[in-house]
């Protein structure tokens, strides 16, 4: 079986685990919908293992920093410093109002 396959939702498998969420870390902030950095147009399985992740509860509450970010695919869109900090508080304030105040305690 494929990692990836045609006939499978996640990286290895039916079910998410962490290898997705590593992964989709990485790979998810640079398609369209954020940096626009890749264009996954040849990549049928990826784009398609991109919507699955993008359904996975609190997706758009932490990835509220690439949002904020936005289109990074030429050099006069790439942020300055403070366009990176207000990024990075938006992202915090977004994790913070769906309760996230209290992991690993």
């Amino acid at each position: 079986k494929l990692w990836l396959g045609d006939e499978s939702n996640y990286l290895v498998g039916d079910s998410l685990t962490l290898a997705d969420i590593a992964a989709y870390s990485e790979i998810g902030q640079l398609a369209p919908r954020y940096l626009n950095l890749v264009d996954f147009t040849p990549y049928p399985n990826i784009r398609r293992w991109i919507s699955v992740m993008e359904k996975v509860p609190y997706h758009d509450e932490v990835h509220a920093v690439c949002a904020a970010l936005g289109d990074m695919s030429t050099p006069e869109l790439r942020p300055d410093f403070p366009r990176l900090v207000e990024a990075n508080k938006k992202g915090y304030q977004s994790i913070m109002s769906v309760g996230f105040r209290n992991c690993g305690q």
